[in-house]
C-alpha cells in the first residue's frame, strides 16, 4: 500500500512540475521575444530618426561649402580685377549657397 500511494503521489508530483516547468519556460520565452521586439523597433525609429538628420546635415555641409569657394572664388576674382565686374557674379552665387546652408543646418537642429 505504501509503494503505490508513493508512486502515485510521485507521479502527480513529475506531473505537475513537468506542467510548472513548461509554463516558467513559455513564460521566459514570452517575455525574451518582447524585450527582444522592443530594442528592435527601438533601433528602428533611432536609425529612422538619426538617418534624417543626418541627411539634412549633409545638404547643409555641402552647400555651405559651395558656398564658401564660389565666396573666396568671387572675392579672389574682385580683388584681382580691383573694382572690376568679373567676380560678382560668383559672390552672388557663393552668398545664397552660404545662405542656404546656414538655413538648412538650422532648420536640422532636433527639436
Amino acid at each position: 500500500m505504501p509503494g503505490i500511494l508513493g508512486s502515485i503521489i510521485e507521479e502527480f508530483l513529475g506531473g505537475f512540475m513537468g506542467q510548472t516547468s513548461n509554463l516558467v519556460r513559455n513564460e521566459v520565452d514570452y517575455i525574451t521575444s518582447s524585450v527582444k521586439s522592443s530594442i528592435e523597433n527601438g533601433i528602428k525609429e533611432g536609425f529612422d530618426a538619426v538617418r534624417r538628420v543626418i541627411f539634412y546635415l549633409f545638404v547643409a555641409l555641402g552647400a555651405t561649402l559651395i558656398g564658401m569657394v564660389f565666396l573666396i572664388w568671387g572675392l579672389a576674382k574682385v580683388s584681382g580685377q580691383l573694382f572690376g565686374s568679373e567676380g560678382a557674379g560668383f559672390m552672388v552665387l557663393g552668398a545664397a549657397a552660404l545662405l542656404v546652408g546656414m538655413l538648412s543646418f538650422s532648420m536640422s537642429k532636433p527639436k
